[in-house]
């Protein structure tokens, strides 16, 4: 027998041993036909507009500390009251990620030296296209989304100790959940 009858043999044996394992095994089948999960919807980002990110566990907006205009100013969350250092625009980077600019000082949220630990701090950065500064805007599918460090692949999470929901609560990265206090409500102002 030469190798090319040789593979088809086993080939053949190949598929008939598979086809009498499923005939065996048809029984255990579901008898409903499994739906496909749906695709994502799109988030769709005005990079011209300026928006307010709101917490969805705590209902704080992500905010410049002190209103902060160098480098190094933490993001914590803080109750909305129409600051400009309380607005960000998200500007589309055109690879699949946003840089995210603080209004009031042109700085962009940036994962504190470029840290791939869960718990590092965010803060406010002069933007040098580091991919800690660069950020992926996931649905979640119930009108929020997760942000996520280009870098890290970690989410913003508000995380810090005493009372959660206070003013003044840190905003870190932290491995994705899928807890409200990793989702964000985008609000076009």
């Amino acid at each position: 027998m030469s190798i090319v009858d040789r593979r088809a043999f086993a080939r053949t044996l190949l598929l008939a041993s598979g086809l009498a394992f499923a005939a065996a095994c048809s029984s255990d089948l579901p008898t409903t036909t499994a739906r496909a999960p749906e695709k994502a919807r799109p988030v769709v980002i005005n990079s011209s507009a300026y928006y307010v990110i709101r917490n969805v566990g705590t209902d704080k907006v992500a905010d410049v500390e002190s209103a902060g205009c160098c480098n190094g100013y933490w993001i914590h969350q803080w109750t909305y009251g129409g600051q400009t250092n309380q607005q960000w625009q998200i500007v589309d980077l055109g690879n699949g990620y946003y840089k995210i600019v603080a209004r009031h000082s042109g700085r962009v949220m940036d994962v504190e030296s470029a840290s791939l630990s869960d718990g590092a701090r965010i803060h406010q950065w002069g933007y040098d296209g580091s991919t800690n500064q660069q950020w992926s805007i996931n649905d979640t599918g119930s009108g929020s989304v997760y942000i996520t460090a280009r870098h890290s692949g970690k989410a913003l999470t508000v995380s810090g100790s005493g009372t959660i929901t206070a003013d003044g609560v840190g905003i870190k990265q932290y491995t994705y959940t899928g807890t409200n206090l990793q989702k964000w409500y985008l609000e076009e102002i």
